[in-house]
């Protein structure tokens, strides 16, 4: 049985980093974000897990709660100072290479002529999954009947909310 409840990364602005790099980033969040047990152990672990695969790297994370009842619904990750693959030093900033240049064959002069680096990611992480007790029992109806709603004796109403459950068996 599917956890039932599982948060999904968003990410909304990825800076100046090559798809290499975003990947390794979503990669890290999205591992502390499986093992998400309380908001407070998944923020330490995001910072750790961060700081573990890239040195020297800020990492922010906030919770957005519900004002209603308290509960999470969103975590709101902000991490700057990643060295990505696409990017070079130069007189202690940094500057991002653009497609079809390569690192190596820059000279001090054109170094000095590329566009600083935007070091910034951010994103979101928000629950997905079950969040009431009408999601628990569409959850259940779904893991048993499946994709075959239509034999369901149950209100359109259900059988729309059990629809976003529909398993494979």
């Amino acid at each position: 049985m599917p956890p039932l409840q599982q948060y999904v990364l968003d990410p909304l602005f990825t800076g100046d980093y090559d798809e290499q790099t975003i990947a390794e980033i979503c990669m890290v969040i999205e591992t502390a974000l499986s093992s998400l047990s309380d908001a407070e152990r998944f923020k330490e672990l995001v910072k750790r897990k961060m700081n573990e695969r890239f040195d020297g790297v800020r990492t922010l994370v906030d919770v957005v709660r519900s004002r209603r009842d308290g509960k999470i619904i969103k975590f709101f990750i902000s991490i700057m100072g990643v060295r990505g693959a696409n990017m070079v030093e130069v007189g202690g900033s940094w500057r991002k290479i653009t497609d079809g240049m390569k690192k190596e064959n820059l000279k001090d002069d054109e170094k000095q002529k590329l566009l600083p680096y935007n070091r910034f990611f951010v994103g979101f992480a928000g629950p997905q999954g079950v969040r009431s007790l009408q999601d628990l029992a569409a959850y259940q109806v779904a893991e048993s009947y499946g994709t075959n709603l239509e034999m369901l004796p149950i209100p359109k109403l259900l059988k729309k909310v059990v629809s976003k459950f529909n398993f494979e068996h």
